[in-house]
């Protein structure tokens, strides 16, 4: 039976090694859902703030990231800034591009690929580009500092629900050390505020369920 496109790119983003060089060389985690005209993966992995969105139809398969920017509220000016920034974006990368969706002009990163003799080198150029894209537009807007705290709070909410579900405080660490990437001193701190935060709960204390009050600043260093 042949293989069909939807099984030989989730198992391209699924395969992997931790330590790989490349984007496509990490397994990430993916969800599958089945449609009438297109079948559709969602795939996330730790190290990356947002999940890549591939939709698999009969002629193109499309890869998107969607930062959950809304524009439409924004002042003219401020739009603008942020448009021409995008345009600068479009320009400088060959298959990536930019642009905007929905009633609240929601930026949304994107790169589109012919299925017809797709290779894995093409389809790990393309989201190469898209993590590429997405790094950019981030320093480009300034959204470094948020998107660290955002990611900060992510990775404890994550231990604290690995430690509620009885994982021991190395089996955290490894976790956010090899899957993760970030450097143990600073995967330490973090394991141990969000443990003093959870006994503080426990004990009635004032503090956040998730430890995300308790969380220092992150180093420059944050991954390894």
């Amino acid at each position: 039976m042949k293989e069909s496109w939807l099984d030989k790119i989730n198992g391209w983003m699924k395969e992997g090694k931790e330590d790989s060089k490349t984007i496509l060389g990490i397994p990430w985690d993916t969800e599958v859902t089945k449609t009438e005209d297109a079948d559709i993966i969602l795939a996330s992995h730790p190290k990356f703030p947002y999940r890549v969105g591939i939709l698999i139809g009969k002629e193109f398969v499309s890869l998107h990231m969607d930062p959950g920017i809304l524009t439409d509220a924004l002042d003219v000016n401020e739009r603008m800034r942020i448009y021409k920034k995008l345009l600068r974006i479009n320009a400088e990368f060959n298959q990536m591009k930019t642009g905007l969706k929905g009633a609240e002009d929601q930026i949304i990163l994107s790169v589109d690929l012919n299925i017809t003799g797709l290779t894995k080198t093409e389809f790990s150029d393309a989201i190469t580009f898209l993590v590429m894209g997405a790094a950019r537009m981030i320093q480009d807007l300034g959204l470094i500092e948020d998107l660290t705290t955002a990611m900060i709070e992510r990775n404890a909410t994550l231990i604290a629900e690995k430690l509620k579900l009885g994982q021991t405080r190395d089996e955290v660490l490894s976790f956010l050390i090899h899957r993760v990437g970030l450097n143990r001193e600073y995967a330490e701190q973090l394991v141990d505020d969000v443990l003093v935060a959870l006994a503080a709960g426990e004990e009635g204390e004032d503090g956040s369920e998730t430890g995300v009050a308790f969380v220092k600043p992150a180093p420059d260093n944050l991954y390894s």
